[in-house]
């Protein structure tokens, strides 16, 4: 007889690694549309284009008429998760960079609160041997986004919303494993991209006082990047639904702290940005808790897959 429970999957694993890449492109394209947009114009720019993308994509894997026949509780489920992290999580670190200095933001953005939540909500099971790989990941992050060591001696109620948001946005990935299954992920990716938009557009309007985005800044240029940007979060938001089905959200905040990686990787490749000793060193102690993390749990499901009794 053996016994087993798997926590992840290999394509899983791929999957949240392209969700780490895709979290290191985000900056660059909202760099451009930074100027002149507020933020929550930016947001629903991409969810309004990735949600014409997301059904332009799936069209053969959903079907729109479950969306009407959906319990209380998967609406619940859909509506709590895109609050908590879309609205929530993205308001709160709004407010952040406005209070602290980017440094300390950033600090507090790569505690490994995931894993702190799989133990808290999903009960999964957090051994030292994890413990210790997941701190030597957010010692490799916080070497790559802290640039002033003597900033983080002075935190403030900046430094305390941006830990906050991230509580609040991991909340959003973690409750993946709250869906009963009703819903597939390209059907979860398009209901998140609707829902998403509208919070983004009401709150824009509200705080940016526009109903629609200035004429001045429709150029082919500006529509490229805002076809890119809705793609590139069409993509993110099925890999996360995907990965975080297949992956256990210890082992995914692991995987999700390669996001420092591929960051300045992403500022090399579109602005030149010369990578800092620091970074090279922090992203290499990222990439060895990464390797250290699937040795760990390969050499876990060995172990659970020997026959009960079986004797060496």
């Amino acid at each position: 007889m053996k016994v087993r429970k798997q926590h992840y999957t290999n394509n899983g694993l791929i999957a949240l690694a392209l969700v780490s890449a895709g979290f290191g492109l985000m900056p660059v394209l909202a760099r451009y549309l930074g100027g002149g947009l507020g933020l929550f114009e930016q947001w629903y720019l991409r969810f309004v284009v990735g949600l014409i993308v997301a059904l332009f994509v799936f069209w053969r894997k959903i079907n729109l008429q479950k969306f009407l026949t959906l319990t209380v509780r998967e609406w619940s489920v859909l509506i709590l998760r895109v609050l908590v992290g879309q609205v929530i999580g993205l308001g709160l670190f709004t407010l952040a960079s406005q209070k602290a200095d980017a440094g300390v933001v950033s600090f507090m953005q790569v505690v490994p609160v995931i894993p702190l939540l799989g133990v808290v909500l999903l009960h999964e099971r957090f051994t030292t041997r994890k413990a210790l790989i997941t701190l030597v990941a957010f010692m490799g992050a916080a070497m790559v986004v802290v640039t002033d060591t003597h900033s983080l001696a002075h935190l403030n109620a900046g430094a305390v919303l941006s830990l906050v948001s991230a509580l609040f946005y991991s909340a959003m990935l973690v409750t993946r494993k709250w869906h009963d299954g009703t819903l597939n992920n390209q059907e979860i990716t398009v209901a998140f991209m609707a829902l998403s938009g509208l919070f983004a557009y009401v709150i824009s309007v509200i705080s940016d006082h526009r109903w629609m985005i200035p004429a001045s800044h429709w150029n082919m240029q500006f529509v490229l990047v805002v076809i890119a940007a809705g793609t590139l979060s069409v993509l993110v938001n099925y890999f996360i639904s995907y990965g975080f089905e297949h992956v256990s959200a210890i082992i995914a905040g692991n995987i999700l702290s390669l996001e420092e990686v591929f960051g300045p990787l992403a500022g090399f490749a579109f602005y030149q940005q010369v990578l800092s000793g620091r970074e090279l060193v922090g992203g290499l102690v990222i990439l060895v808790s990464v390797i250290a993390m699937n040795f760990a749990i390969r050499q876990e499901d060995r172990v659970a897959e020997e026959p009960i009794g079986a004797t060496g």
